[in-house]
This record gives C-alpha cells, structure tokens and sequence, in this order.
C-alpha cells in the first residue's frame, strides 16, 4: 500500500523514465505517439514496498503512476509503458469500475484488469514490446489449488478470459491452446467452462470502445450479481 508520505514524493518525468526513452526504441516510439492522449499531469511516484510480481500501478484518481523502483531500468520499459496506456485508456473515455467501499473483497481490481488489459495489449504490440515474454512471465505457473470461496471463483474466471484474449492477440496463426488454458482447464474444468461462457460474452459484446466497454461491464455486474461488490465508474 502507498502511504502518504510516498506520495508527497513525486519525481520529475526525465528522471523517472529518461534511461528508457534513450535505450529503448519501443518505448520511445510509444511514448511520442501515446502520451499527448492522457489528458491529466502524471505523478511519478516510487513506493518499494510494491510485491515484484505487481512492480506498478495507475491510479486515474490521483493521476499517479507508482513505481516499484525509481528511475526506472530499461528492463521496466513494458511495465511503464503499461501503467501510461492504462492512463490513456481512462483519458481517452473508457469506463472502469471501483469496489464498494465497504466490502473487503476487492473484485474491481480483476475485473478492470480483463477489460483493460486487452486494449493495452493491443497498442503496446504496435510498437514492438515482446508480449509473448510478458505472457510467458505472467503465467509460468497456473493455479492448481482450487479458489477457497466463491468470490475467488470469480477471480480466477476473469484472469483466464483475461489470459486467453492475451494469447489470442500474441499468438501466431497455426499456435494451438497456451499452456496456461490447457492446465487451467486440467485443474479446473467447471471453472474453464464458465470461462469459456464469459468469454463468448466478452466477444459478443466488443471492448474496443467506450461504449461497448460499458455494456459489457453492466452485463457482467448483472451476470455474476456482482452490485454489493463493484460500482461503475465513469
């Protein structure tokens, strides 16, 4: 969690992100093109106590980006340019959605990451980002273990639509099945089966703009009975 005191921290653009503009010809090239679309000033701030397996985050509310490790090395060129096409998705008029304040668990988070994350994938191929490493990284390993509650069932639904749009969009023609689906459909079959459904719904409905984003956010609310839990946000 970021404290106050990090954020009364903020670092100056050059500082934070000047070694991958220089070394890296992909996040330069993003980074011209994309940036001029966040319409909101950016915060850099760092905040080490960030897990590395999540090194970053935006946060549209405040217009941080919060880095695990300040200035950044060129091997967090996709981590950042990441984080600033999350900025560019809310600039640009997508709707998102936010946890009821009262309710510890957090299924916003999971949720905005599939309906997000598609779009980000797609734009940072543009330039030339090795996403089939990042896949490869993020899912090196599949949950085995069966979720404890009904509400992680869901988490672990939205990260396999979320993962498999993913391969989809890195995959090249001829590639079968990730490796990830095949043993999360091994492990969990019932689960990969309402995945499967949500994913139909997912490509029925559409995500490439603002408004079919929004339909499919309330379709999902209504689908899973997920109004105690999330709220939508514009």
């Amino acid at each position: 969690m970021t404290s106050e005191k990090d954020r009364n921290t903020s670092y100056e653009k050059d500082f934070v992100i000047g070694e991958l503009l220089k070394s890296s010809k992909e996040f330069n090239a993003f980074y011209k093109a994309e940036r001029v679309k966040i319409t909101k000033p950016i915060k850099w701030i760092e905040c080490k106590s960030l897990e590395e397996e999540s090194p970053a985050r935006y946060s549209h509310k405040r217009g941080e980006i919060i880095l695990r490790r300040i200035p950044a090395k060129i091997e967090d060129a996709m981590i950042v340019a990441h984080e600033l096409q999350h900025a560019v998705i809310k600039s640009t008029g997508f709707p998102s959605t936010i946890r009821v304040e009262d309710k510890r668990e957090d299924l916003s988070t999971p949720l905005n990451s599939m309906v997000h994350d598609p779009l980000v994938y797609e734009t940072l191929q543009l330039y030339g980002f090795d996403l089939l490493a990042d896949f490869t990284k993020w899912t090196s390993t599949s949950p085995s273990t069966p979720p404890p509650n009904d509400l992680d069932k869901k988490v672990y639904i939205f990260n396999y639509v979320k993962r498999i749009i993913h391969w989809e969009i890195i995959r090249t023609e001829g590639d079968s099945s990730s490796e990830f689906q095949l043993k999360f459909e091994l492990h969990h079959p019932e689960l990969a089966n309402e995945g499967q459904e949500l994913l139909a719904l997912v490509k029925s409905i559409g995500y490439g703009t603002p408004e079919k984003m929004r339909k499919l956010i309330r379709e999902i609310i209504t689908k899973y009975r997920l109004n105690d839990y999330i709220l939508e946000a514009d």
